[in-house]
């Protein structure tokens, strides 16, 4: 199991051009959840190497992938190459917080006229 954090600050900014002159409602949706569950994609490069007397020797593609099969690592294993697997892993991740946001503008009505 991996786990890992990202704190970021969020900040949108928004502008728009009317398209006829009049009275508009302009304005964003901000949408926040706690323990979203997500779906994500990775692809990953797996390598390993073993060391017998200080040397570093890789295990070649083949044996990288037998050990990931072997300790139940679940990817779609794409390319072995000589020292190396290529995989895609599909699932879902909890996300403590995520937000969406949304932006409008509607004309609801002419420019008052001065009397």
């Amino acid at each position: 199991s991996t786990s890992t954090s990202e704190k970021r600050n969020f900040k949108k900014s928004y502008s728009f051009t009317p398209e006829a002159t009049g009275v508009y409602e302009c304005g964003m949706i901000v949408y926040c959840v706690k323990n979203q569950k997500m779906p994500f994609s990775a692809e990953v490069l797996v390598t390993a190497a073993t060391t017998t007397d200080g040397d570093k020797k890789p295990y070649s593609g083949n044996q990288i992938a037998a050990m990931l099969y072997y300790g139940g690592f679940d990817c779609k294993i794409t390319d072995v190459g000589d020292t190396f697997i290529k995989g895609a892993i599909n699932g879902y991740m909890t996300a403590s917080y995520a937000v969406s946001s949304q932006t409008y503008s509607k004309r609801i009505g002419d420019v008052p006229k001065n009397d």
